[in-house]
């Protein structure tokens, strides 16, 4: 009994005073926009940000729904980005598509300094995409399909060790 007294106590009195320290104080809503209007994903999506192409701005990649992932370019600065209309990525000339609940992530998946495309998709599957071209285009090539048994789709990259390791 004392000790949920005590518990109750530090509830009570001491807890709130060390919630307030660390608080995030937000400010209003700002919806995201491109030169003509606001962006808005259909469906389910998760926003990032990467640099796409390479241009030392973040970028916004936006995976979709229905599998498809479009990246809209910074074409403002850091501080205060402008993002283009956006482009659906591509692979060896047709839509990128991994079925459904697209979740990209950005890694040297085999160690050749180039960035090359990792997506989760909703069926427990990882689609990893080569980059075949110059870094600063971005273009991705083969998807190399790797098995995800309890189906969690957002990769953590953060794995990797600089090598290309795992």
């Amino acid at each position: 009994m004392r000790f949920i007294r005590r518990v109750s106590l530090c509830v009570l009195f001491l807890c709130p005073a060390l919630a307030g320290a660390n608080t995030v104080d937000l400010g209003p809503e700002v919806l995201v926009e491109n030169g003509g209007g606001v962006i808005q994903a259909v469906g389910y999506s998760t926003p990032s940000l990467a640099d796409w192409n390479s241009d030392n701005l973040p970028d916004l990649i936006i995976d979709l729904a229905d599998g498809r992932v479009v990246v809209h370019l910074n074409i403002g600065t850091t501080g205060t980005p402008v993002f283009d209309e956006g482009q659906y990525l591509q692979t060896g000339g047709v839509g990128l598509d991994v079925g459904a609940r697209a979740t990209p992530s950005f890694v040297d998946w085999n160690d050749d300094d180039r960035r090359d495309l990792v997506v989760g998709g909703y069926d427990g599957r990882i689609h990893v995409f080569i980059n075949t071209g110059a870094d600063t285009r971005g273009d991705v090539d083969r998807d190399q399909g790797l098995s995800n048994r309890n189906r969690r789709r957002r990769i953590p990259m953060n794995t990797f060790h600089g090598s290309g390791d795992i």
